[in-house]
């Protein structure tokens, strides 16, 4: 036999919610643009709850930045 070669199949790719959670889990200045490009993707109703963790989670950088310094 000549050489063997895997043949990838479909594989499951995470919804743009899951996406986006681990996004939020881990904001930062840096991925904060992507987030919220990824959240103004999603319909209304679903766009109104991400943005509600979004902004709780950026309104949480200047109390760790403070934490972090002290």
């Amino acid at each position: 036999m000549g050489t063997l070669q895997l043949i990838k199949g479909k594989q499951q790719e995470i919804s743009l919610h899951e996406k986006i959670a681990q996004q939020l889990a881990r904001l930062s200045e840096h991925n904060k643009k992507h987030c919220l490009e990824m959240i103004m993707a999603l319909e209304a109703e679903e766009r109104l709850l991400f943005l509600n963790a979004f902004m709780t989670a950026v309104a949480a950088f200047p109390a760790a930045a403070a934490v972090a310094a002290a």
